[in-house]
């Protein structure tokens, strides 16, 4: 059954490959022309990128003589710009629902634009994944399981996600697997169009049901935003499991540039108000990034006395409650009559403003825990220590990604609170105790209602001024040389070569 799964991720694969720029097929025969030694490790560099654009320096091509990336990625015709999009739309308000739909790829037939579902665009590697996974669940005993590979089939025959979001929430056996077009990152047009990803995890029972207890906390969560109790979504389903999984492959959006460390799904807000969401750990991968990345890091951005509060525990809590947060605060939203996803209303600005709050809210949760006697007080300044490392990490990630902008966006909003001070001697980063929480409570409030509002416009105002690092940061940032940005995965019992990867000029 994992061998299935395992191939059918790989029909993923080569989709994401299409969705992340139609050239791509095209880029990666040309490499494999070149001489073998440079050959190799240009493959290498591509397999890690998912094309020639590397996605940590702002889609920077690393091969001459390569156009610049279109910002919509695959999904649109690369000539697409946002004037005749909207122009067309315009002229066109019937054509809307199916042009913005999260599972359609825009076309152009003269001057006509159209949205050809996946099912029917990416037919025959669908139609061979659905097949696989329909064998895969004619073999397990899990019912759960079996019920959501079917369905999860025919949604790649249909493109009608919805069912199959329904039975993944309902999952409980020993393989927690998750299969479809979900992340809106690798649109950078509009942030309309949902990428496939696939992974493959084992679940960790014991860890996983002493973590469930938290989910009983959600609405007592959702209260205590700092927000005006208008704008909290207390309807929303708290079904929210908890998983604890060990990665066992990853495929598409799931496996390209920086490693996933965990996710919050459904992002479907009719099922998440139906049934809450689903959050899944992986373990081995945050283990990994915590010895290999963020304790070196810390040990170059923290001043001396921050650094033996450094834990693996508040890292790997902290990404928890980031997961948690995705499923907390505004969902639907109505804008001058208009009613919608936040998603819609923000475009191409919702990653970045999405995960920047997923942070700062998972980190105002952590200390409403404390507060409320269901953390220990002892993990407070852990906390603390290893978010604003952990902001350096993620700040690394660059201009194109979300969760890069995202960190940039959170360490300037703090910096400005005073909450996050400055050595004047050794230029590293202490968080401020006395003023810590007031301004993590500040942060969370300003992009809470920038969300709560869908202002588009101070969205986008917000995040031109900081969503790069600020000098201060990218001195530190400069100062990293030897560590790693990230982790790359290989998976051997799945036929993967662990080769040491050499990179070349």
């Amino acid at each position: 059954m994992l061998e299935l799964l395992i191939a059918a991720s790989r029909d993923l694969d080569e989709i994401f490959l299409l969705q992340a720029h139609r050239d791509n097929p095209g880029f990666r025969a040309r490499l494999e022309e070149l001489p073998r030694e440079a050959r190799e490790d240009a493959l290498a560099y591509f397999a890690i990128q998912y094309g020639l654009y590397e996605r940590q320096h702002g889609w920077k091509p690393w091969v001459s003589g390569v156009p610049d990336r279109p910002p919509g990625g695959g999904f649109y015709p690369s000539t697409l710009t946002k004037d005749e999009w909207e122009r067309f739309l315009d002229e066109h308000p019937d054509r809307e629902p199916e042009l913005v739909s999260l599972t359609t790829m825009v076309v152009r037939d003269g001057e006509q634009l159209s949205g050809v579902p996946y099912s029917r665009y990416f037919a025959d590697p669908l139609e061979a994944a659905a097949a696989k996974l329909a064998r895969a669940g004619a073999l397990t005993r899990d019912a759960s399981l079996r019920t959501y590979l079917t369905t999860l089939a025919e949604s790649l025959r249909n493109n009608d996600y919805r069912a199959a979001d329904l039975a993944w929430m309902d999952l409980e056996g020993q393989l927690e697997l998750t299969f479809g077009p979900y992340e809106v990152y690798e649109d950078e047009l509009f942030n309309y169009k949902a990428a496939f990803e696939s992974f493959v995890t084992l679940v960790d029972p014991v860890e996983s049901a002493r973590l469930e207890q938290i989910k009983s906390l959600l609405p007592a969560m959702e209260r205590h935003l700092p927000i005006p109790d208008e704008h909290k979504n207390l309807s929303r389903g708290t079904a929210s499991p908890i998983r604890v999984t060990d990665l066992v492959f990853n495929a598409g959006d799931a496996r390209a540039g920086i490693q996933t460390i965990a996710f919050n799904l459904p992002n479907d807000e009719e099922v998440r108000e139906q049934k809450g969401s689903k959050k899944v750990l992986l373990r081995n991968v945050i283990g990994a990034k915590f010895r290999t990345i963020l304790k070196p890091i810390a040990e170059r951005v923290l001043t001396e006395e921050q650094q033996p509060h450094l834990s693996e525990r508040s890292f790997f809590d902290l990404v928890l409650f980031h997961e948690l947060s995705h499923g907390l605060g505004p969902g639907h939203i109505e804008v001058d009559g208009q009613r919608g996803e936040v998603r819609e209303f923000l475009r191409e600005h919702y990653s970045t403003m999405e995960e920047a709050k997923a942070d700062i809210v998972g980190l105002w949760n952590l200390l409403y825990m404390i507060e409320r006697g269901d953390h220990p007080e002892e993990a407070r300044h852990g906390l603390y220590a290893t978010y604003v490392a952990g902001l350096v990490r993620s700040a690394r990630f660059g201009g194109g990604s979300a969760h890069g902008r995202g960190a940039a966006v959170q360490f300037r909003l703090l910096r400005e609170a005073d909450a996050i001070e400055i050595d004047a001697s050794s230029g590293r980063l202490r968080p401020q105790p006395s003023r810590f929480v007031a301004g993590v409570r500040e942060v969370a409030r300003r992009l809470l209602m920038l969300q709560a509002e869908g202002r588009y416009d101070e969205t986008a105002a917000l995040l031109a001024t900081h969503a790069s690092p600020s000098p201060e940061m990218q001195r530190l940032i400069d100062g990293l040389g030897g560590v790693p940005i990230d982790i790359r995965p290989i998976f051997p019992l799945a036929g993967e070569s662990a080769a040491t990867l050499t990179l070349r000029d």
